[in-house]
């Protein structure tokens, strides 16, 4: 059964193409640190609170043995960094591309910065186009990877906001239909807040179409993007069911490769056990 809301299309379409998260709503606020969940029909994240809240340095307070750490330590805070000119992304079948505007146009539309052109030659698809992209995300300080560690008892079940890309304007795409084509703007005076067909959007603005979420392990062992043993306490996390499927050949596969290096190191042949076994 195919997604019942656009906005569900759309986040399934840009996450399998970009490995993030889109905001279906891009002016909506999402920071680095925000904690919540995932609405399965919409896609969209659902808040409920940010480690550096107040709230959260409470429930650290309290929690048995408590975790000693102030996240006011301006060495914990989200780190920014600039990105390249402008970020294109499209799902399959989807083909975005940059128009060249001739002189006349820049002169009669001066406001008229960027303009691109999508063409869906497959069943429909979605494409997003990022103008100025900022990046915000966790610093490489250990302490906030034992944080997570420690406190997966209070984020038990929720996903963690570790990234988040901002822009002054962008482009949001979604179509249905085979063989559309058309062209839209950016714009770095207009007050629209989304550009769609022949329209302009605002750079007066910050928005944020783009985020990753993790979410912490509740054992032991760690595994970052399929990793044994990473010293990091997050692990991708995805809704889709493609994406499920994928993760569960990857276990398959680590597991395999465990029972072999374990054989290797204690001297036992698993192939020649199992034909023993079966004699």
């Amino acid at each position: 059964m195919g997604a019942k809301y656009d906005s569900r299309k759309f986040v399934d379409l840009i996450l399998s193409s970009a490995s993030k998260w889109a905001n279906w709503d891009p002016p909506r606020p999402i920071n680095v640190g925000d904690y919540g969940s995932v609405n399965n029909e919409t896609g969209e994240f659902m808040w409920e609170g940010n480690i550096y809240g107040e709230y959260f340095q409470e429930l650290l307070d309290k929690s048995p043995g408590p975790i000693k750490i102030d996240l006011k330590d301006p060495a914990l805070q989200p780190e920014v960094s600039e990105g390249d000119d402008k970020i294109i992304i499209s799902s399959s079948g989807v083909y975005a591309s940059e128009a060249r505007l001739a002189a006349e146009v820049l002169q009669s539309e001066a406001n008229v910065s960027l303009r691109f052109n999508f063409d869906f030659r497959d069943k429909g698809g979605a494409g997003m186009v990022l103008y100025k992209p900022q990046y915000s995300s966790f610093p490489k300080d250990e302490r906030l990877t034992s944080l997570l560690k420690t406190a997966r008892e209070i984020l038990r079940g929720k996903c963690i906001v570790t990234e988040v890309i901002s822009c002054p304007a962008y482009l949001i795409v979604l179509s249905g239909q085979k063989g559309e084509r058309f062209s839209a703007s950016l714009s770095a005076t207009r007050t629209d807040p989304v550009a769609t067909t022949d329209r302009e959007a605002s750079t007066s603005a910050i928005f944020n179409p783009l985020y990753k979420l993790t979410q912490p392990r509740r054992t032991s062992w760690n595994f970052t993007f399929g990793q044994q043993g990473s010293n990091s306490a997050l692990v991708d996390w995805r809704l889709s069911a493609g994406h499920g499927m994928t993760r569960l050949k990857k276990w398959r596969d680590m597991i395999q490769q465990w029972t072999m290096t374990l054989a290797q190191t204690v001297g036992w042949n698993p192939t020649k056990a199992e034909t023993q076994r079966r004699m």
